[in-house]
């Protein structure tokens, strides 16, 4: 199951596993579990024939042109469920070829549409859904063919389709055996094979807590041609070479949001992430004005987008994120006490209306505040909050453990003061980034990153702040792709095996 797919039933079912291959260790694997699986039907379409002389129960699978319309062969395996602590999962198509003159090879293709063996027509043939693999053919005939598909297209539990072509035009054809054939060791099969890890099996709770590991998100900013969240998105994943777990996103006032982009990064099944929103709601009202509920009405209209648009998919929602250097003092409407109540008013009134988000408490990441009591005075309450987060960033090399923990004259380091006086809260850095013009200092923060990660279990997400020097940084650049032995370092420690990987 995809992530987005059981982050909506999390309400339902409470802690759920991780899909094989998401420990946040190196598996430790048994012995290689190896199975075969026998087509349980084959069969194949010459457009050009009528239904009467369909080849169904010949011996031989076609494809390819022969000076035809074209002949598509179709095969049907039933694969198991895959265990959950499988690992290094490999899915292999099996054909023994018979006879080809195809210069080149086969393509497989997956089939999502329900079809028969006994009734195929070229009429009734199913859709080619989308390229799986592909395999070279040997044109001599007397020989195996074997084409790797990807393990994560495989229908496991079910029925695994596929459809077969081969090279078009002149008279290209190749012809594989069928199950019909006299000798078994002839007939199509799928080969299956896993190691079973003995790690623990991750799971997830129903706050999106990981037992194990943490998650990475980042930004979305977008830098050069890129116009939109998806835009900064793909390039992220691509330079990193992983998908992100988290994709944050800032919104202010009466912005319209979730948007569809959003929407479609945290629901698209294929790639499955999560949201995480940074709301500041205020509308031209004080926080004292929220909680009062003026904006009452503008948050029900919130809380209605939500549910129309995300419906049940769970998501992160910080609300007014690093408030510190807002809080005035007592009667302007934006002291400590309007913002607790301003911060639980929201929660409380979404709640009411049928969202519940996971709820992220977010401050500045500056010891200075800790010493002036702020994070204790601006806290809404264990009942409210689900997690902690915290924004922390990296100057002129210093290591994950310092600037996640750094202390203040009287305050003893983020770290240490929310894992002391609220220890079943999971953390985060909301924000964090690494910066300095020295670029070697930027390599060695990111190249510690992840083993001093495992030295603070508590931080169970990790958002990175991907920007370049503009108005909002100032002269500082936290892009990690501005150099490639910094890029480098950044994806060496973002595909640590710590940073879970679905």
């Amino acid at each position: 199951m995809k992530l987005a797919a059981f982050v909506a039933l999390l309400p339902m079912l409470g802690s759920v596993a991780l899909p094989g291959g998401s420990a946040a260790a190196p598996s430790t694997a048994a012995a290689p579990v190896t199975q075969t699986i026998t087509a349980t039907q084959d069969t194949y379409r010459t457009p050009w024939l009528p239904p009467s002389s369909s080849p169904v129960n010949g011996q031989l699978l076609m494809a390819g042109d022969e000076q035809l319309d074209g002949r598509v062969s179709y095969l049907k395996f039933p694969v198991p469920v895959l265990p959950a602590n499988a690992v290094d999962v490999s899915v292999t198509l099996n054909l023994f070829e018979v006879g080809s003159n195809v210069s080149g090879g086969i393509t497989v293709y997956r089939i999502v549409d329900p079809w028969d063996q006994a009734s195929l027509t070229d009429a009734s043939a199913p859709g080619l859904a989308g390229p799986l693999g592909y395999g070279e053919v040997a044109g001599t005939g007397g020989i195996a063919t074997s084409v790797q598909l990807p393990a994560a297209k495989v229908p496991w539990g079910g029925d695994a389709s596929v459809g077969i072509t081969a090279g078009a035009g002149g008279a290209a054809a190749v012809a594989f055996a069928s199950t019909r054939q006299a000798d078994p060791s002839l007939w199509p099969t799928l080969t299956v094979s896993y190691d079973v890890s003995t790690a623990p099996v991750c799971s997830v709770s129903s706050l999106l807590v990981p037992s194990c590991g943490a998650w990475l998100g980042s930004t979305t900013n977008q830098f050069g041609a890129e116009t939109s969240p998806a835009d900064a998105v793909a390039r992220q994943e691509s330079e990193l070479g992983r998908r992100l777990d988290i994709v944050h996103v800032y919104h202010s006032g009466n912005d319209d949001w979730p948007t569809p982009t959003e929407v479609a990064l945290a629901t698209d099944p294929a790639t499955p992430r999560m949201l995480m929103v940074n709301w500041k709601p205020e509308n031209g009202t004080s926080w004292a004005d929220i909680s009062a509920g003026l904006d009452d009405p503008w948050i029900d209209t919130v809380a209605g987008r939500i549910l129309s648009r995300l419906g049940a998919t769970r998501f992160f929602l910080t609300v007014h994120h690093e408030p510190e250097q807002e809080v005035l003092g007592a009667g302007s409407g934006f002291s400590e006490t309007d913002y607790v109540a301003m911060f639980r008013h929201v929660v409380q009134r979404l709640r009411a209306d049928g969202v519940d988000p996971v709820v992220v408490w977010d401050v500045m990441g500056y010891a200075a505040w800790g010493d002036l009591g702020y994070y204790d005075a601006l806290y809404p309450g264990d009942d409210i909050v689900d997690w902690i987060a915290y924004d922390p960033y990296s100057h002129a090399g210093a290591p994950l453990t310092l600037f996640a923990n750094r202390p203040g004259r009287t305050f003893p380091g983020f770290y240490t003061w929310a894992t002391t006086n609220h220890p079943s809260k999971p953390l985060m850095l909301g924000e964090f980034g690494v910066e300095s013009s020295v670029l070697t200092d930027r390599v060695a923060v990111f190249s510690s990153l992840a083993a001093q990660a495992r030295t603070m279990p508590a931080i169970k997400a990790y958002v990175y702040f991907d920007h370049a020097v503009d108005s909002t940084t100032g002269g500082s650049s936290w892009a990690y792709d501005t150099d490639p032995t910094v890029l480098a370092a950044a994806r060496n420690a973002f595909t640590d095996p710590f940073f879970l990987h679905q």
